[in-house]
């Protein structure tokens, strides 16, 4: 029975990639977790580069001393289609050349499922190479570079793991290998495609390989998993769901607004600001431009006299609403979500 393991890990941030913590997890003491940044979207682009740096001198410090191990994956044909991954593995000697690995996983299989082999892949070859070294340390530390942090929480939640076909018992032996060796894995979450040199290796074969797999030039399991399967049929639904948006004769004013469904859409704290927010995406506000269009009111003008009084003209231009617009944007500035309350529009 596992147990609460207090292991050692590494979070890694754009300002600070080596910083050593007590870190919580239903683990064993041979595959830990190292955290890192932010997806490519929640950091500013000088913070990439940063990043990148950070990650290329942490491979620069650890050569020689530790097996690096980056991986990645492919897959061509949406969502769920021909996938292959590969790891590309920086030895201990210099004058070593790295050692790159790839493998088709399947015509049917999905980004995260690649993404897995792709980690178990880099583990094997980490395992191999170890195993052929002639001097050793007592204990070695073999460092697994992923852009996937879903792959890698996948490994570590043996509940999910087990939706996906003989990875839990390849990962079990995996674990086995690692004790029998004395070796101790740390699965690293890096962020993809910012030049860094081992993951835009990896990336450029997993790629060549998962389109000899779309052309059948390679041939591989065609068996696709039930929650492969279920991505299948989001991707049909969203689809058909979008196509009767495009085409649908009302809520135009919305669409405008919202044109790609699945969106989810952030709310303000305020209940009342929020109640308005809806009624501006579904053009059913209040205001005259509204209530004269749904013959609730005998005017469509605003009542400073300037305008039709529509929320474009409430929130940018009435002169009545000028102390409120300047705390609005004030508070947009500051990062503020608890939203403004233009009396005009309030429910």
């Amino acid at each position: 029975m596992r147990e609460q393991l207090r292991i050692n890990c590494i979070i890694a941030t754009p300002g600070n990639i080596l910083t050593d913590v007590i870190y919580t997890q239903k683990l064993n003491t041979w595959i830990s977790v190292c955290e890192v940044s932010a997806n490519d979207s929640d950091i500013g682009k000088s913070e990439l580069v940063k990043h990148t740096e950070n990650i290329m001198s942490f491979v620069q410090d650890h050569k020689g001393v530790s097996v690096l191990v980056f991986t990645d994956r492919s897959v061509y044909g949406g969502p769920v289609g021909s996938g292959a991954c590969a790891a590309v593995l920086f030895p201990l000697v210099d004058t070593e050349k790295w050692q790159i690995s790839t493998s088709p996983v399947g015509k049917r299989v999905s980004s995260v499922r690649c993404e897995i082999e792709g980690i178990i892949l880099g583990i094997e070859v980490a395992i191999s190479y170890l195993c052929q070294c002639a001097i050793r340390k007592p204990t070695e530390c073999v460092y697994v570079f992923c852009d996937c942090l879903e792959a890698i929480e996948t490994l570590v939640n043996k509940c999910v793991l087990n939706k996906y076909r003989n990875v839990n018992k390849r990962l079990m032996c995996i674990e086995k290998k690692l004790q029998d060796i004395s070796v101790v894995v740390k699965l690293v979450q890096i962020n993809g495609h910012t030049g860094v040199i081992g993951n835009d290796i990896a990336n450029r074969e997993a790629r060549e390989v998962a389109q000899n797999v779309l052309r059948g030039k390679v041939s591989t399991s065609e068996v696709i998993l039930i929650n492969d399967g279920y991505r299948i049929a989001r991707e049909i639904l969203e689809k058909s769901w979008q196509r009767k948006w495009n085409v649908e004769l009302t809520g135009r004013y919305t669409y405008d607004l919202l044109p790609a469904v699945g969106k989810n859409v952030i709310f303000p704290n305020s209940r009342s600001v929020g109640v308005s927010y809806c009624r501006m995406l579904l053009h059913d506000t209040f205001l005259n431009a509204d209530s004269f269009r749904t013959g609730l009111s005998d005017t469509s003008l605003c009542s400073c006299g300037e305008e039709i009084e529509s929320v474009e003209h409430v929130l940018l231009r009435c002169h009545e609403n000028e102390k409120t617009r300047t705390v609005m944007i004030s508070g947009q500035s500051k990062g503020e979500l608890g939203g403004t309350e233009f009396p005009h529009l309030l429910f």
